[in-house]
């Protein structure tokens, strides 16, 4: 303790803080029937976390080949995010199969036996096997919802005993929830140990409220999120609660809601009088929670599945309640239909039973950081929540790495090696639209440790770097705008996306007086693109687009007659005139003895 206030004062001054630390804060309200709590994270010019350790990204192998160009972007996504992403295959099982979760497990066991120090991330991608365990009803709906529920949390724990001797009850609806003994479904209803690793599944077999197939559904995913991650896609900065139960029970489910909002944003910024459908099929919110009577596919008069399907909501991050939403693997479930949903929606969760603690997530930790403090926690956070406290179903549908504040990367980088030093590379960006940056950071992949390092010391304030250290070598580079942001718990230093160049000997040009002058935007592109180039002298340009595959898809020659700008409007097609499929490709404009590469993305 220490402080104690009036009830007619609603702020409290510390004064013992150091900048660059981070603080939390627990406050109690004793009030004449009740008490409430809130919990606050709270610091000034936090610092910067440069890397978040190895992630594992375990993708159902019959998704991988017709998902290949978007898997590969969301995996280039995560490690320009300050992420080591270890790619792994696992089955597919549509049905509960306990030799596919074993088969599963022993893939994460080896990836943490190799990594254990460093693994702190695992995204489920696709129908990845789903675990089950417990002999207990979260949502009280005894005996229909009672037994095992799904489990994503034994994948990230290493320690403690499961076992699968003791658990009998047959009561359940779904065959799915029925646990008795040597069936493959785990006893505890307890988690044996901690939850070690920050996990989120993105999974949408069985949602045949939606006329997108599964794999359409799973694209549509991942190129929201990338659109999220490069600040296409944005929302208001505000929250929407729509609180149905009210006081149907002590726990105040909606006060879960109220208690992490709060540490996001100001009073004002927080709608409680707003339907939840109605509004963000109007509005944007960047946090939206809904609580109701419910079922598998709905909460009544809140939000609907079928809904979910059919119309737009414009929410980034969004929280649950309501009866059986927990039970996420069964069909058409809610949670898993909200971050079907188009256009935005990227994490959803059930939120109540038990109650949730995201004040970090306000303060620059991705949510996964949230979700794993949530599974573990029992007795450190207390609330009005009574049930579901280190249960095995507390999961994250979505993907756990993202953050709550996006900066805008830069844009349009280049490079050259620097004349009569074969050894000096220049790198060479445009700045975002947002002035409100203190500079730039750069960073160079290490394949030794298989991460990226940052190679200056102090903010970059200009729009160009030099490497002088580059040894005329392949090397991948990040330019990551930098930004201090404010938010209502105070101030912490924030990245964008880091903005990739791949440089090396052959594809970098020489500083001299014959090079051209190029720039091709919008990137990422969507239809169209457009080329500016200038050159200097009479020439021959030639502009190729290569796949990933290093395929040519797309080329065009140019002779100048004279010194001049040439403007070039290229439709997204190949010389087949068939439309480029979405992904990422490679820009090669040759003008006589050098030739220049970039990255283009393209997202319809």
């Amino acid at each position: 303790t220490i402080g104690t206030v009036n009830g007619d004062v609603n702020q409290f001054i510390d004064f013992n803080v150091e900048k660059g630390i981070g603080y939390e804060y627990k406050i109690i309200k004793t009030a004449f029937e009740y008490f409430g709590y809130g919990y606050a994270y709270a610091g000034v010019e936090l610092p910067l976390g440069d890397w978040k350790g190895r992630l594992l990204l375990l993708i159902d192998n019959t998704i991988a080949n017709e998902l290949e160009p978007e898997i590969n972007q969301f995996e280039m996504d995560l490690e320009a995010d300050g992420w080591s992403v270890i790619k792994k295959l696992c089955p597919r099982s549509e049905k509960f199969d306990s030799l596919s979760v074993a088969v599963t497990k022993n893939i994460v066991d080896e990836v943490y036996q190799d990594n254990s120090i460093n693994l702190k991330g695992l995204i489920l991608l696709g129908r990845v096997p789903v675990p089950y365990s417990g002999e207990y009803t979260a949502d009280g709906h005894f005996p229909a919802h009672h037994g095992a529920w799904p489990s994503d949390v034994y994948y990230g724990i290493f320690e403690g005993a499961w076992s699968d001797s003791i658990a009998y009850t047959t009561s359940a609806t779904r065959e799915e929830n029925r646990n008795i003994p040597f069936d493959g479904k785990f006893d505890q209803s307890i988690i044996p140990k901690e939850v070690e690793l920050q996990i989120g599944r993105i999974d949408f077999f069985n949602l045949p409220a939606f006329k997108e197939t599964e794999i359409e559904l799973l694209r549509n995913y991942l190129i929201k999120n990338h659109k999220f991650r490069n600040k296409i896609i944005t929302a208001e900065k505000r929250a929407l609660i729509d609180d149905t139960f009210w006081m149907y029970s002590s726990e105040a489910f909606a006060a879960n809601a109220w208690m992490n909002f709060l540490s996001f944003f100001k009073p004002s910024d927080i709608d409680s009088a707003k339907k939840f459908t109605q509004t963000l099929g109007k509005e944007s919110y960047l946090w939206a929670y809904g609580c109701g009577e419910g079922t598998y596919n709905a909460s009544n008069t809140v939000a609907y599945t079928d809904e979910l399907a059919k119309f737009q909501y414009n929410a980034i991050f969004v929280g649950l309640l309501g009866s059986y939403f927990g039970d996420w693997d069964s069909e058409n479930n809610l949670l898993r239909a909200a971050i079907a949903s188009s256009p935005s929606i990227l994490v959803s969760f059930m939120m109540g039973r038990p109650y949730w603690y995201l004040p970090h997530f306000g303060m620059g930790e991705n949510i996964g950081y949230s979700v794993r403090l949530t599974q573990n926690n029992r007795f450190l956070y207390i609330s009005n929540g009574k049930y579901g406290y280190k249960q095995p179903h507390i999961a994250l549908m979505g993907d756990p790495t993202l953050k709550m504040h996006i900066v805008e990367p830069p844009k349009n980088i280049s490079h050259s090696i620097m004349q009569g030093n074969p050894n000096a590379l220049k790198i060479m960006w445009e700045s975002p639209s947002d002035i409100d940056i203190i500079g730039f950071n750069i960073y160079k992949f290490d394949e030794s440790q298989n991460r990226y390092f940052k190679l200056n010391s102090s903010p970059i304030k200009d729009n160009s770097f030099i490497d002088q250290i580059y040894q005329n070598n392949i090397s991948k580079y990040l330019v990551k705008t930098l930004k201090l942001e404010k938010v209502s718990s105070g101030t912490f230093y924030n990245e964008s996306q880091g903005l990739l160049l791949v440089a090396d000997s052959i594809n970098s040009v020489n500083q001299s007086k014959n090079e051209i002058e190029y720039k091709f935007y919008p990137n990422p592109a969507n239809n169209y693109l457009n080329f500016y180039i200038k050159t200097p002298l009479l020439d021959h340009i030639k502009i190729e687009i290569f796949d990933i595959c290093n395929k040519l898809r797309k080329s065009l020659d140019i002779i100048t007659s004279h010194p001049e700008y040439h403007i070039i409007n290229w439709d997204l097609t190949d010389e087949s005139n068939i439309k480029l499929e979405q992904g990422i490709y490679f820009v090669k404009i040759t003008s006589g003895l050098h030739s220049y590469f970039a990255k283009l993305v393209i997202i319809y």
